[in-house]
This record gives structure tokens, C-alpha cells and sequence, in this order.
């Protein structure tokens, strides 16, 4: 009965007990539904996995090459919106440029409405002198986009739906944009183009999502938005082999709905070949753009004076440049095409290529930087995911890639590589495309030895079982303090009385 005069005292212990979160576990409480978000690596922490920065050039300052990397907290915190790192593109030399990042989501279902939503902004200036403020005058000119069939690379332009413009500058804005998918798979731009060609240009982006929008009651049709239509344009069709100039290049200039592909499986051409041709490093093209397709008979002839023999085409040479279109086939075409002069059309590519390649990422950034070269001993897999069977197979020697799988028939496929021994991936290992006629498809894949992009970090879910196993240890101690405590004052509180 002495016990009961104590018990205030143990109810006090108890009630701190409870304060401090260290009884008993609360039941569960289930969080509130929400939409799950289809992107790999949405937050970046795992560096640029799952994503692929690329760019458009063009001459002048406006449209070089930048850098695609990303940027952690600790180096500044307001670079970041969530989690540890952010995306970032950024360009040094007072140029700026046209540039994104992208990925592709398979195992969408065709008719669903997607919506796809990023934290971006822009930094740049001519001084550098403070981070948080941009020049006067610049335009960010972010925007976001859904291509709603999942064509990869930039195969077709013209079918994404893009948001408006928004000048986001030095501090993060959300930018969203919506559409129906039409395909079973979706691909997702975050685009970026600072006006000012100054030597600090950077764009962040950061925290993306893309969901599935649950289903919205019937509205009229009349109350679609109707900037989320997606621009339809014409199969492409063929064109005549444009007449020769003076100085013997045949030039097609780009038209509204052109694609690099189309342009090049009309002229009878690869694309790297089209590339080459015009010193080209992207896919991408723009409407106004002058393309070589080949070289001819110049528009206005010599004199009857023979031309000096170094200027004659060989019939050893082995460039296509080098040959008048119009007597030979351009090299290493899988595809069967002619190109004829005096305008007579030429016949569209039926087949594609998937090139893929293997590379040492030494830093683990998920990016091929310079010096970061081919690496031997990955094993490709090519699947065509209409059949489900094996559509080629290579393992790489790290000297002869890129390799290209060609001659492959439109449709889905799907490429696999593992990585050799003793590498982790610091890329996706796995990519899912729709392969168009006359496309081609050029897919990097990193590895990083050792520990590789992990950093041998602890996982989310070994982290917590780590908190939660010092959290019970801590509540044992404090528990056997409390314990003690209580023994001993009523020990000394029972001399006391004796005394």
C-alpha cells in the first residue's frame, strides 16, 4: 500500500515515456492516396539515371553545346528544390543554348490522359557577381512537353505537346503540361533556352512527376483546351532530288512536319550520313535549315576548257560526298533507295537501326564527359517486343562501338545490357523504344567500377530499420535509467523513514 503514494511519480515517468515517441509503435496510419509517379529517378538523386540531356546547335552563341550534369545541395542549397541533387545544364564562354533533358515511359495505356510536372528555373548573367539574380532583360524560356506516342530520340517533333513559356528566373517555378497518350509508351521533355549568351548560364531543374490524370467527368467538346491538340502532320512524302548549285551541293532546305529521318530516308541517306554531310552532331532540325544531301553537276557548266584532273571525281573514292549523285548509290545504305537527279522522286526507307554503346563512367555521374571511354565485356540484348523474341545480340570490345543493329523492321523493342564484371550500372540498364522506318536510335550506357554510382550508400529501407533499431536501443536505456531511478528513490525515501 506504501507503493500507492508513488504512483503519480511512475505515471510522470510514464507520460514522458510517451512524450518522447519510445513505447509502444502507434498504429499505422495509411497514407492518403495519391497518384504514382512513372518516371525513373524523378528527384535526381541517383544522378542523370534514366534521363538523356541533348541539345539543337546552330551557329553563333545561341545554340552551342553545354554541359548536362547535376548539382548537390552541398554546393548550394538553393540550386536544390528536393532531396540532395538537382539537374543541371550549364555552358561556359558567354554562349547559351537550346537544350533538355528527356525520358521515355513504357507501359502506359494507350487513351490514358498523362500530365507531366518539373521544378525548373534559370541563373544567368555577365558577372557572376550575385547567385541569386539574373541580368535585366533575360528570358528563361522554359517549357515542358509530352511527345504522346514515346518516339525516341526526337523522331517526331511535331506531335509534342508543349506548355507555354515561362520565365523562371533565379528561383524554382513549377511547369506542367498534359495530353492523351496515343501509344503504350510516353516521352517527357523539359526544355530550356536563356536569351542572353552570358558567360553564367545555367538552368536546374528538379522534383518532375509524371502521372496518369484520373478520368474527368464527360465535358463537351467544346471545352477541351484546345492548345493541348496535338499538331497533326502529313506522312512524309517524297520530293524531288533538288537541282544542283553553282558550286555542285544539292541543298534541301527544311519544311513545316520535316524530321531528320524523313529528309534522310527520302534522299536515299543514313542519318549519321546526313550528319556528316553537314557537320552535324544532333538529330534535330529546324524549318529554314539548308541541308547537303549530296553533290552534282553544277547548275551553270565550265567552259569547254577540260576541268584540271584533281577536281574530277575518282572512281576510287569512298565518299559519298565525293560522287555525282546522280551515277552512284550513297554508301552503306541497308535500305533500298536510289538517289536520281533532274528531279525524279526517290523511294523512303522501309527498315531502321538501333546503335547502342557501352562507356567507363569514371565519376558516376550518369553522363559520358570527356575522357570517359568505351568499355569492353557489356552484353547487349536487342528484343522486338511485338514478338517477344531476340532481335540481336552483341558483347561490346571497347573499340568498335557504337554498334548498330540494322536492318530492323518497324516496331517496339526493348535493349538489355549487362554490365562486366566488377562494374555497376550508373545508367538505366534497360530501354524501351518505338523503332520508325529510316529511324535511328542511339542509346549510351554507363558503368562505373567498383561501388560504382551508388557511393555505397545506405538504401531508404536500410536506413530506417537502422533509425528504428537505435531508436528501441535508446528506449531500453532510457527505460533502465528511469528504472534505476525509481529503485533507488524508494530505497532512500524507505531509510529515511527508518532513520
Amino acid at each position: 500500500m506504501r507503493l500507492l503514494r508513488y504512483l503519480p511519480f511512475l505515471a510522470a515517468m510514464s507520460a514522458l515515456v510517451g512524450t518522447l515517441g519510445l513505447g509502444a509503435a502507434p498504429p499505422a496510419v495509411a497514407a492518403p492516396a495519391q497518384q504514382a509517379n512513372l518516371l525513373n529517378n524523378p528527384s535526381f538523386e541517383s544522378g542523370l539515371s534514366g534521363w538523356i540531356g541533348d541539345q539543337i546547335l546552330a551557329d553563333g552563341c545561341g545554340r552551342q553545346k553545354p554541359t548536362f550534369q547535376t548539382i548537390s545541395s552541398s554546393v548550394d542549397s538553393r540550386r536544390v528544390k528536393a532531396g540532395s541533387n538537382a539537374a543541371q545544364i550549364t555552358i561556359a564562354g558567354g554562349n547559351s543554348y537550346l537544350a533538355w533533358y528527356q525520358q521515355t515511359v513504357s507501359g502506359i495505356t494507350p487513351g490514358s490522359r498523362v500530365r507531366f510536372t518539373i521544378w525548373g528555373h534559370v541563373w544567368s548573367t555577365s558577372t557572376g557577381a550575385d547567385p541569386t539574380r539574373s541580368d535585366s532583360g533575360v528570358q528563361a524560356n522554359l517549357k515542358v512537353g509530352i511527345e504522346p506516342t514515346g518516339n525516341f530520340p526526337f523522331a517526331s517533333a511535331n506531335t509534342i505537346v508543349w506548355s507555354s513559356l515561362v520565365n523562371a528566373l533565379d528561383t524554382y517555378q513549377q511547369l506542367s503540361v498534359e495530353t492523351t497518350a496515343t501509344g503504350s509508351s510516353v516521352t517527357v521533355f523539359a526544355m530550356s533556352n536563356p536569351s542572353f549568351c552570358n558567360p553564367w548560364n545555367d538552368t536546374y531543374w528538379d522534383d518532375a512527376s509524371l502521372t496518369v490524370v484520373p478520368a474527368a467527368p464527360t465535358a463537351p467538346a467544346a471545352t477541351a483546351p484546345p492548345t493541348q491538340a496535338v499538331n497533326a502532320c502529313p506522312k512524309p512524302t517524297k520530293f524531288p532530288t533538288p537541282t544542283p548549285g553553282a558550286d555542285g551541293k544539292i541543298v534541301y532546305t527544311v519544311q513545316t512536319c520535316d524530321t531528320m529521318w524523313d529528309v534522310a530516308a527520302i534522299a536515299g541517306l543514313t542519318v549519321e550520313q546526313l550528319k556528316a554531310l553537314n557537320g552535324l552532331t544532333s538529330n534535330f532540325v529546324y524549318v529554314g535549315q539548308r541541308l547537303v544531301l549530296g553533290t552534282g553537276a553544277a547548275a551553270v557548266e565550265p567552259s569547254a576548257t577540260p576541268a584540271p584532273a584533281v577536281e574530277q571525281p575518282t572512281a576510287t573514292s569512298a565518299s559519298a560526298v565525293e560522287q555525282p549523285t546522280n551515277t552512284a548509290q550513297p554508301a552503306a545504305s541497308s535500305n533500298p533507295t536510289s538517289v536520281v537527279g533532274g528531279g525524279t522522286p526517290v523511294a523512303a526507307a522501309t527498315t531502321g537501326e538501333v546503335c547502342v554503346m557501352l562507356y567507363e563512367d569514371a565519376n558516376g555521374d550518369g553522363t559520358r564527359g570527356s575522357g570517359e571511354g568505351l568499355l569492353a565485356g557489356g552484353k547487349f540484348k536487342l528484343t522486338d517486343a511485338g514478338s517477344g523474341g531476340t532481335a540481336g545480340d552483341y558483347t561490346t570490345d571497347g573499340k568498335n562501338e557504337p554498334h548498330c543493329f540494322q536492318n530492323l523492321a518497324s516496331g517496339n523493342y526493348s535493349v538489355e545490357v549487362t554490365m562486366p564484371d566488377g562494374y555497376n550500372a550508373t545508367t538505366a540498364t534497360t530501354f524501351a523504344l518505338p523503332l520508325t522506318p529510316g529511324g535511328t536510335a542511339n542509346l549510351e550506357f554507363g558503368a562505373q567500377s567498383g561501388k560504382g554510382a551508388s557511393g555505397g550508400g545506405s538504401t531508404p529501407s536500410t536506413s530506417s530499420s537502422r533509425l528504428r533499431t537505435a531508436l528501441f536501443g535508446a528506449a531500453g536505456i532510457i527505460f533502465l535509467l528511469l528504472a534505476a531511478g525509481v529503485a533507488g528513490f524508494l530505497v532512500l525515501t524507505q531509510r529515511g523513514r527508518r532513520g
